[in-house]
């Protein structure tokens, strides 16, 4: 899941991104059971490129928080671009990527774990976005498998 606002966090204050619109992934979880066979990247790069589209507005950054201690989830974002800024809130780092759409560094052909074909996942993503403005919120479960195509 992912929102779109702007980037005005009074931590951000001193930052280059302070009050730029930006999409800000929310949350993105893989059941424990599907973990370390690709899908989370999979996942990921398909929300990426949804974000690509920015269907909610124009933003120069993307930007996620995720636990200072979870190895896995930084180096993922980090093989996409994202780059730690330092600010840690709750145990939390933020990261950015900035998006550039000449130069969409993150679209690479992957190659998953897994030995069997991807034809059916059990999982989800949740896809969504909050505007601020209009106060409405969109939200959509997309089923990765027969309902969507990669």
């Amino acid at each position: 899941m992912y929102i779109y606002d702007t980037l005005d966090h009074e931590s951000f204050e001193n930052e280059e991104f302070y009050g730029k619109k930006s999409y800000f992934i929310w949350h993105m979880m893989i059941d424990k059971r599907y973990q370390g066979k690709g899908y989370g990247k999979l996942a990921f790069e398909k929300m990426l490129m949804d974000i690509e589209k920015m269907p909610y507005g124009e933003a120069k950054y993307v930007t996620l928080v995720y636990h200072t201690s979870h190895d896995k989830a930084k180096a993922l974002y980090a093989s996409f671009g994202f780059v730690d800024t330092g600010i840690i809130q709750d145990h939390s780092m933020l990261a950015i990527k900035h998006l550039d759409k000449n130069n969409l560094s993150y679209r690479k052909v992957m190659k998953l774990s897994a030995s069997r074909p991807i034809t059916k996942f059990n999982i989800y993503t949740p896809i969504g976005c909050f505007l601020k403005k209009k106060a409405s919120f969109f939200l959509k479960k997309a089923r990765m498998g027969n309902n969507i195509s990669f």
